[in-house]
């Protein structure tokens, strides 16, 4: 999961996949459940937002073109916490986020594979094959860390990706953002 602390300042503290932004790397704890994550909104002092994140590879298909990207299945607080910001479109609804609605946000890398004769909203594309409609566009990011393709990456309501792609029921991949890395440690040490 993501968060974010209230003084807007982000680090990078990564638990539960096999990457760890800490010298304490070693045996992995768990991955967060959802009770995990109302903890952390609910005890941890200074977390201003939380989001849980499952993703999956995949390919998307638009009018005969396709495209292999990152799905991420988040909520909206992924957008906040990451500082990611719309170029057009929306996020997602309460309802959509509920049902688990097979709604997506695209990334510009995306929109320029794919829908290169106009804008992408309001269409329907496949991903991994089942039909999304697309509600958003985020703004171009560019290269991240290690040349990593931040535009790349198509975002669902976690429960349609969990249910369709990941096979998961309530497991997040647990990604997080604080002010300290004694938020993350004690975040690793609970697990």
């Amino acid at each position: 999961f993501f968060f974010q602390a209230e003084d807007g300042i982000r680090d990078h503290c990564v638990t539960g996949v096999q990457t760890c932004a800490l010298p304490i790397c070693g045996p992995q704890p768990p991955l967060f459940k959802e009770s995990d994550l109302e903890a952390i909104r609910g005890q941890v002092a200074g977390v201003k937002t939380v989001a849980p994140q499952n993703q999956s590879a995949g390919t998307v298909v638009f009018a005969g073109q396709n495209w292999s990207t990152t799905i991420i299945g988040t909520s909206n607080d992924y957008f906040a916490a990451s500082g990611i910001s719309l170029d057009a479109g929306r996020l997602f609804t309460d309802a959509e986020m509920d049902a688990g609605k097979s709604v997506c946000v695209v990334g510009m890398t995306v929109v320029s594979n794919l829908f290169k004769e106009g804008d992408p909203l309001g269409k329907v594309m496949r991903v991994k094959g089942i039909a999304c409609d697309v509600i958003g566009v985020m703004k171009k990011r560019g290269s991240g860390g290690f040349g990593q393709d931040q535009d790349d990456q198509v975002v669902m309501p976690i429960k349609v990706v969990m249910r369709r792609f990941t096979g998961r029921s309530e497991e997040h991949t647990s990604e997080l953002q604080s002010h300290s890395d004694l938020v993350c440690r004690l975040l690793l040490e609970k697990k």
